[in-house]
């Protein structure tokens, strides 16, 4: 599945292909604490609509809720019609905690159906970015990781001509950012502290005359992030008593093979 970026976005416009729905929306959620993360300015924004896309996000436990029920889009007979909404936030773990990974599932459903060819068509795309700016409380700068969401089935991509008829077929996209392994890959040593995230989540149908397609994102998981506990270090006295409880076990070991 090929993501829409927000190039080929003014492309379409550039070449005359309109879009239905235009407009804009941005709005900040402010701050949100979890149970071991918090997050910060969360803010969703759109170029194609006027309206919030993701609503007024929750916290259970260290997932991000929101729920999306504007994010839909049907057409019919065409023409094209694409809808783009944008979330950011910067999450920070709780003293005594690591930012791990971050994972997201979202589910929907889709139907393209009536007379026409690969022309009548819909699909999601959804591309997360995480920039890892500060390991083990020191800010940091660490290439940024971006990844697209793995659809299923078809990829997250459909079309008369090749799918048939679709009716409420239901879809699934997941995402796994493994923060951790990241910060290893690139060269760092320690474990993130702070990120700022950006999610990319994208609609778009076309359709012929005779024809009909129709997608739309029901519900999520939330962004999930997974924490790391801080492995505690030991005080000296502790230490210490751990070496003396060590040597008197020796010493018990020795009078029993005596």
């Amino acid at each position: 599945m090929k993501y829409l970026s927000t190039g080929l976005l003014v492309a379409f416009v550039t070449i005359g292909f309109p879009l239905t729905s235009e407009g804009f929306y941005s709005y900040n959620y402010g701050d949100i604490e979890g149970d071991t993360m918090k997050f910060w300015q969360i803010t969703e924004s759109t170029f194609t609509h006027d309206t919030a896309l993701y609503g007024t996000p929750t916290v259970i436990g260290d997932s991000l809720m929101f729920d999306p029920s504007a994010f839909a889009l049907s057409v019919t007979g065409g023409p094209f019609d694409f809808m783009d909404g944008m979330l950011d936030t910067e999450i920070t773990s709780l003293p005594g905690t690591y930012i791990g990974a971050i994972s997201f599932a979202e589910y929907g459903d889709v139907s393209i159906y009536g007379t026409g060819t690969a022309d009548t068509k819909a699909n999601v795309a959804n591309l997360i970015t995480v920039k890892i700016t500060e390991i083990d409380g020191v800010p940091t700068v660490v290439p940024t990781l971006q990844l697209n969401t793995v659809f299923s089935p078809s990829d997250g991509d459909w079309n008369l001509a090749d799918d048939g008829q679709k009716f409420g077929v239901q879809w699934q996209g997941v995402i796994y950012a493994d923060v951790d392994a990241w910060i290893v890959e690139k060269g760092f040593s320690g474990h993130a502290t702070k990120v700022e995230l950006t999610m990319d989540n994208q609609l778009g149908v076309d359709s012929e005359a005779g024809s009909t397609a129709y997608i739309r994102k029901k519900e999520t998981d939330g962004i999930k992030v997974t924490p790391m506990e801080e492995i505690p270090i030991p005080e000296p006295t502790v230490l210490a008593l751990l070496g003396l409880g060590g040597l008197v076990l020796a010493l018990i070991r020795g009078k029993r093979k005596s």
